[in-house]
């Protein structure tokens, strides 16, 4: 039985807060669900399909790389991904929801370090790719995704998370829609809340490890 967290009210007061579930049990998920959390993420396809169903009562968010001949499968539970970092993954989450006639909500995941580890959109990038989304009235793209930088280096991490913030402000002068800024995790939560995060993902701290 996990304990349970009187700090999660409290955050969720200045953030939307998305529990990442991956490796947990739906037992464990439940848990948390009746602490007053109700979305929940997954960064990986297959551990999604395993674990989900239609019936949750929570919602399911998808924030792993994407490869595109998996969006189907994702589609079949979760209708918000946090993690399209191509004009082509767009294109194809587009297709399959047109196909199932489906609105689906999406941030665009930018790439504001040099790890080659991490995947993402280029910011030279992202004009073409807002104005890709044009085509697809029923995507609808609610704002940007940053992962922070890999390294005990705090400053790096604050460099990273203030050029989101100033990015993400400044399409949000002509993108009224771009209400989600999520970035910060277990580790730099703190740092990411402080730069201007609105959605933080969590994992580890939740599930009491």
């Amino acid at each position: 039985m996990m304990k349970d967290k009187p700090w999660i009210a409290s955050l969720q007061e200045k953030v939307t807060l998305v529990a990442v579930s991956k490796t947990r049990s739906r037992e464990q998920i439940q848990s948390l669900y009746h602490q007053g959390i109700t979305l929940f993420a997954e960064n990986k396809v297959q551990e999604l399909k395993q674990k989900a169903q239609l019936d949750d009562p929570w919602t399911w968010h998808f924030i792993g790389h994407l490869q595109t001949n998996k969006v189907k499968d994702v589609l079949d539970f979760s209708t918000f991904i946090h993690s399209v970092d191509s004009i082509r993954l767009l294109e194809k989450i587009a297709s399959v929801a047109s196909l199932r006639h489906m609105e689906v909500t999406i941030l665009v995941q930018m790439k504001l370090t040099d790890e080659k580890t991490k995947y993402g959109l280029d910011p030279a990038e992202l004009p073409i790719f807002l104005e890709k989304l044009t085509e697809f009235a029923h995507i609808h793209c609610l704002g940007m995704m940053v992962m922070g930088p890999l390294t005990e280096d705090r400053s790096q991490t604050y460099d990273t998370f203030k050029r989101a913030k100033q990015l993400f402000d400044e399409i949000k002068k002509t993108h009224s829609e771009w209400t989600i800024l999520s970035m910060g995790m277990s580790d730099d939560y703190p740092i990411a809340i402080e730069c201007g995060s609105t959605m933080v993902r969590l994992g580890s701290l939740l599930f009491n490890d």
